[in-house]
């Protein structure tokens, strides 16, 4: 199987000052391409450590990703870093000091002088273009391998991965084959209960099997090398989980509960107490939740009057109203 291998760079992921949510991102996305990523690695913002980390994975992965380092300040090293490693000279990318003008232009502002650094690559790479920030990505062919260079910044390296990176990868290991997988997705029902459910029986064939305890939910997924072989185990994921199962997609409980309100064309209402809105929050972070989502209310303390007018102005649609904070308070369901 074709591996890879993620290396961040930056003191603050290490220190515990920001969360590491870019090898998170990489490493599902090249999972769902078909690699199979065998380690992420963290490392500090110094030219040796970058170097000594990125010839360890060079012996034993196809692909590394190295992210982080391509910004303008002294601790910024990876380009020199990479650039050392390979004995090469940094080259200066005209089109990406374009892109960076045409950015700070919008704003009427002159590029810093300290900026044009992010627009120079190793001179044995090829430069990658970004259009969504300022530092210049690249990547280098080593024969049957190849070293990708990204911005840290989440939402670029991001727009990256998903526009530039995916379809080269796809071009440089053109035999990459997606393993078969099932994602199911439960609540209300611990990690002990579903194992017991699905029994002994489940595990008769030979698949790679993961279970993920979350707060409120247990999550599956499951790799096999046969399609025929996920599609027995989601027949027995819908028998034995039917009564908690919400979702066998990679899918949040909130967008689960917007695709039924939209597949039996329902609306919803929410009354809440003492939550800071949590639960009309949580439905209206999925995209196009105006569709089905009417009303939400969070009054410090429900009294019949109050509840009482809220039904009456939001029952003429299907309405769910939930409230949690007092025991003689049960959920209310109400459809008008």
């Amino acid at each position: 199987m074709i591996t890879a291998e993620i290396i961040t760079i930056g003191s603050e992921l290490l220190k515990g000052s920001t969360l590491n949510t870019n090898a998170q991102f990489l490493s599902r996305e090249l999972t769902q391409l078909g690699f199979s990523v065998n380690l992420q690695i963290s490392c500090d913002d110094q030219i040796y450590a970058i170097a000594t980390h990125l010839g360890q994975a060079l012996l034993r992965s196809d692909v590394i990703i190295v992210t982080g380092g391509l910004g303008p300040t002294p601790d910024d090293v990876t380009r020199d870093a990479l650039a050392q490693y390979f004995k090469v000279p940094l080259l200066f990318s005209k089109s990406q000091y374009g892109q960076i003008k045409k950015l700070y232009g919008r704003h009427l502002l002159k590029v810093p002088a300290l900026v044009r650094k992010e627009a120079m690559y190793p001179e044995n790479a090829i430069p990658l273009i970004n259009r969504f920030g300022i530092a210049l990505g690249f990547y280098i062919p080593l024969r049957q391998k190849i070293l990708i260079a990204l911005p840290g910044v989440p939402r670029e390296l991001e727009s990256m991965m998903l526009t530039l990176i995916k379809p080269l990868l796809k071009r440089f290991f053109p035999d990459l084959e997606t393993k078969p997988k099932i994602v199911a997705r439960t609540v209300g029902v611990s990690e002990p209960e579903v194992m017991r459910k699905l029994g002994k029986s489940f595990f008769k064939d030979n698949f790679e099997f993961g279970i993920y305890p979350e707060t409120g939910e247990v999550a599956l997924r499951i790799y096999a090398d046969h399609q025929s072989i996920i599609d027995r185990l989601s027949r027995h994921i819908r028998k034995k989980l039917r009564d908690s199962l919400y979702a066998l997609e990679e899918i949040s409980l909130s967008a689960a509960v917007g695709k039924l309100l939209q597949s039996r064309n329902r609306t919803l209402a929410v009354a809440e107490s003492c939550t800071g809105g949590l639960l009309s929050s949580e439905i209206t972070r999925i995209a196009g939740a105006s569709r089905y989502f009417k009303a939400g209310s969070q009054p410090i303390a429900m009294k019949s009057r109050w509840l009482s007018e809220f039904l009456k102005r939001h029952c003429r649609s299907k309405a769910l109203f939930a409230r949690r904070s007092r025991r003689d308070w049960p959920p209310i369901f109400a459809s008008g």
